[in-house]
């Protein structure tokens, strides 16, 4: 048996068959020794009782090498034989593991630490002890991965902090690079990164970070940075303004209110409020004479508060009157007033003085202007329309085309008088004196006082010193005044234009614009041509600071790399940051002292007198810019005739003066918009015509002013006939319309006569779209050129003056085309029989009752007149002589006359448009009956003679009013 049992296991490894053999020797002792003792008795030849012993511990199986990755767990097991109980104590090299004491030991988590790391366990018994082979642990490192790794866009509002964080893992350590942009961002090197103060232009911004470890590094997905303005209280930006009105006219109030929305509306007339009045605008349809003197307000609610606008007061006249009808009169004038009521003519000045008044270089109107912080114009000096050199106090003074405006520490204000090429001081008296130059003298010389010349200078500013810096246009300088007076050239060569950083004379610069200083006493130039911003140090060192000599552009960024357009004016704050007024991209940028540059405000390549946040705002020609302590900034937009305000968050609003409204707008009174309304024709109905040219548009406003479109598409000239909607039309110009309500429209581009019936479908009348000439025949074959006033008499014929031609045309009902009266082609002022007569860009046609035409003849500043007998005659103004003279007959002058209109009476109403007039002709006697001409411009409505604004042409209902065009609006004038 025992031999038996030996045989099973030649085939089992030396050890194990060593171990196996240890065993059964032991087996068999045990098992002899209790055969012997379970016999019975003792036996005499054996001797004793006999034991067992015990056998040593053998490893049967050694712990294996392991490999794991960083942070897996990692076990090690051993077997062994031997008698029992046997013990198991584990050993990193060759140091006892506490609390290891099993056959099996495990790392929980493997470290890159225990790479290499040598592993044994002693079995042990109370035979003895056995020791393990070496078990080596592997370690390989784990490259870093991250969380939810998807592109995020992160919102904040402006000011506040932005937070960007990842949630990494791989192998330790890791190390984090954020970067924005792409370009690694210093410090940011941890799993989360928190921004400065978020300011606009880090709206849109991208960030990402790198993760790195020995496996290797990965790169989060990208965060965008979405910077919003904060949640702003309601603030009334645009105050409703007050009004006169003729009474029965409707009147319209709006206000514009600024905040974090839903904004909410409620109108209140004298405190009270209104029932349904809730939007932002309010009208009364028909004014009675009982709303005279009332107060309309208007209260706007947000979340956050509310805001109640001040009062606009309410005028109602009785007639005669100057009314608005349909549209709007914002655009040049020389209105003082509050906000919006107040007007400019080509802003091109600016600054702020200490108590935060703002100076506005009104360069069209020769007048300085101040808007206080309430918003409130007056006119500091100067007389509207009147050019001159007069130093004095108030409207005693005169200036001549005054282009910048600066001022200093002690409330002066400085003026680069541009037209007169010298330098003005306005003490805060209002007294102007003249700082240095020569009124009328153009030069290029240093010295003091009156012995120095400037030519053109205009740009201006102020250091801390009292000294003056002038941007002497044309002699491509920057000249500098002295508190005594003593003018020295800073920078340049007076001489042909150049690009060329330097010391003093050694530097060029091409028209240099406009001008600011820094608390160091450095000069910035806004040096226009070369499209580049320029730095002057006090040492006269002139350096490029902004911009790429030469190349015209929008870019942002580095300012090395970035790109202006016609960089015009300049502006610094306390902070150092210089504001550009970058005329031909109408947008206001920023460069920061480390040498960003940022758009702030406007789009590039858009304009318009819009307002609103950043690059959706809108300007046109801004041309003077200005910073206050706070940091808002102040913008002359000039082609705007506008100053508009951009506040700390980027919202711009119209702070004073109205900007023109144009556009296609079909409403009520001043909320519908027309663009370059001219001709007009009233039916028997009362409703009037208007000829909107800049849209390629009929319109038809009724007798309450609501507007809507006859005919035509906005926007989208053509030719083509058919119904109403689907019509198209080229720059109308004139229309007219006869007793059946069928509309003649003189379709300029086109040089065409078209016909609307009563049914709104479109037809032409004469004349072929692209042919011009001269021409007479019926319908396609007659040609014009250049159709630009239209009358129709009481038998349906229409009578045509064919400006371009130098003719006025008649179409008879037929369509058969004739020339009236005049010469083809040939231009003159003759009197007599209707074919020798000569006229010189007729641009206004009558009819009267009796069939006597009537004829503006614009270029020769008289009405002419062609009775039934087909004689001219000159029954108002003299040849070549314009002017604005009442008086009889050919003792009368008139400017530019454009449109005329015959009443029932047989009284002539003539356009004067050269001097924005209108004029009554009686029995030869003419008078001035609206308007004044006295060089100002601009709309004022109310009582007569009130005020025009470029009037154009003229209609007249059965009533006796009279309606004509002008500032992108319809006036209804009241003659009694």
């Amino acid at each position: 048996m025992m031999s038996a049992f030996f045989h099973i296991v030649p085939s089992a490894t030396p050890l194990v068959a060593r171990a196996i053999r240890a065993l059964c020797f032991a087996f068999c002792a045990a098992l002899v020794t209790a055969c012997g003792s379970g016999g019975g008795g003792s036996s005499s030849g054996g001797g004793g009782s006999g034991g067992s012993a015990a056998v040593a511990p053998v490893i049967v199986a050694q712990p294996s090498p392991q490999s794991v990755k960083d942070s897996q767990s990692a076990s090690f097991s051993v077997t062994a034989v031997g008698s029992a109980p046997l013990t198991y104590q584990w050993q990193r090299s060759g140091t006892a593991i506490a609390g290891a004491t099993s056959a099996t030991y495990t790392i929980p988590v493997a470290q890159l630490s225990d790479n290499g790391a040598s592993f044994t366990v002693t079995v042990s018994n109370p035979a003895g002890s056995a020791q393990s082979a070496p078990a080596t642990l592997a370690v390989t490192p784990v490259a870093p991965s991250l969380a939810n790794n998807v592109p995020t866009t992160v919102s904040v509002v402006l000011g506040q902090t932005a937070t960007f964080a990842v949630t990494a893992s791989g192998s330790l350590p890791l190390t984090f690079q954020w970067r924005r942009g792409g370009v690694p961002i210093a410090g940011a090197n941890s799993s989360g990164y928190t921004t400065p103060a978020t300011t606009f232009s880090d709206n849109g911004a991208v960030f990402d970070v790198v993760v790195a470890n020995v496996a290797g590094s990965i790169t989060s997905a990208p965060f965008t940075l979405n910077v919003t303005p904060a949640p702003t209280a309601v603030a009334i930006t645009t105050q409703p303004l007050s009004q006169t009105i003729a009474v029965g006219d409707p009147v319209t109030f709006t206000v514009t209110a600024s905040g974090t929305g839903p904004i909410t509306y409620q109108w209140l007339r004298d405190g009270t409020a209104i029932a349904g009045a809730q939007a932002s605008s309010y009208t009364i349809p028909s004014t009675a004479q009982s709303d005279s003197g009332r107060q309309f307000s208007v209260r706007a609610v947000n979340p956050l508060g509310f805001a109640t606008s001040t009062p606009a007061l309410l005028t109602v006249t009785s007639r005669p009157s100057v009314a608005i009808l349909a549209g709007d009169i914002g655009g040049p004038g020389d209105r003082d007033g509050t906000g919006r009521a107040a007007a400019f003519n080509a802003p091109a000045g600016l600054a702020v003085d200490n108590a935060g008044n703002l100076y506005v270089g009104d360069f069209g109107n020769h007048l300085l202007r101040k808007v206080a912080p309430t918003g409130v114009v007056t006119t500091v000096a100067g007389s509207a329309g009147v050019a001159g050199s007069t130093d004095g106090l108030g409207g005693a003074v005169r200036f001549n085309f005054l282009h910048a405006v600066a001022t200093d520490a002690a409330g002066n204000a400085y003026v680069a008088d541009s037209g007169n090429n010298i330098i003005r001081k306005v003490t805060p008296g209002g007294t102007v004196t003249t700082l240095a130059g020569t009124a009328g003298v153009v030069g290029s010389a240093d010295g003091t006082g009156a012995a120095a010349s400037f030519s053109f200078p205009t740009g201006i500013a102020t250091d801390a010193a009292g000294n003056v810096y002038v941007a002497d246009f044309a002699n491509n300088t920057i000249r500098k005044i002295s508190p005594a007076g003593v003018v020295t050239t800073l920078a340049g060569t007076a001489g042909g234009p150049g690009y060329a950083d330097g010391t003093g004379p050694a530097a060029k610069f091409n028209m240099p614009s406009g001008l600011s200083t820094d608390s160091a006493g450095n000069v910035y130039v806004a040096d226009s041509t070369n499209q580049v911003i320029r730095k002057i140090t006090p040492a006269g060192v002139v350096t490029t600071y902004a911009g790429v000599p030469g190349t015209r552009g929008a870019a942002d960024g580095a300012a090395a790399s970035a790109s202006f357009n016609d960089p015009i004016a300049l502006a610094t704050d306390a902070a150092g940051n210089v504001y550009v007024a970058d005329f031909t991209n109408n947008t206001v940028r920023q460069i920061t002292p480390s040498g960003t540059v940022s758009t702030v405000a406007g789009t590039a390549g858009l304009s318009g007198p819009i307002d609103g946040v950043g690059s959706g705002a809108r300007f046109a020609g801004p041309v003077a810019i200005a910073v206050d302590a706070s940091g808002v900034v102040f913008v002359a937009d000039s082609s705007n005739s506008a100053i508009r305000r951009i506040d700390t968050n980027a919202v711009v609003t119209t702070f004073a003066g109205s900007p023109s409204l144009t556009g296609a707008i079909d409403a009520t009174g001043r909320d519908a918009r027309f663009t370059r309304p001219r001709g007009t024709a009233t039916d028997g109905a009362g409703n009037v015509y208007v000829a909107d040219s800049g849209n390629h548009l009929i319109r038809k406003v009724t007798p309450g002013g609501v507007t809507t479109t006859l005919a035509g598409l906005a926007g989208t000239p053509g030719t083509t006939d058919g119904p109403a909607a689907t019509a198209r039309f080229n720059t109308p110009i004139a229309v007219a319309v006869d007793a059946s309500g069928t509309v003649y429209v003189a379709d300029f581009v086109n040089s065409t006569i078209r016909k609307i019936t009563s049914a709104g479908v479109v037809s032409t009348l004469a004349g072929t779209a692209g042919s011009r000439g001269a021409v007479n025949g019926t319908g396609a074959a007659a040609s014009f050129n250049g159709p630009i006033a239209l009358a129709v008499d009481g038998v349906g014929n229409v009578y045509v003056a064919d400006s371009g031609n130098q003719l006025i045309r008649r179409i008879t009902p037929a369509g058969v085309v004739s020339t009236y009266a005049g010469i083809a082609n040939q231009a003159g002022s003759a009197d007599g029989p209707a074919g020798s007569a000569t006229f010189r860009g007729p641009s206004g046609v009558a009819v009267d009752a009796a069939g006597n035409v009537y004829v503006g003849d614009s270029g020769n500043s008289t009405i002419r007149k062609i009775d039934t007998t087909l004689a001219v005659s000159t029954i108002a103004g003299s040849v070549g002589n314009p002017g604005s003279i009442d008086g009889i007959g050919t003792a009368a002058l008139l400017n530019n006359p454009t449109g005329v209109v015959a009443d029932t009476s047989g009284n002539v109403y003539v356009v004067d448009s050269g001097n924005g007039t209108v004029r009554k002709i009686t029995a030869g006697v003419v008078t001035t009956v609206v308007g004044v001409a006295d060089g100002r411009i601009g709309i004022l409505t109310g009582a007569l003679p009130g005020r025009l604004a470029f009037p154009f042409q003229i209609a007249i209902d059965a009533a006796g009013t009279l309606f004509v065009t002008g500032a992108n609006a319809v006036l209804r004038l009241i003659l009694q």
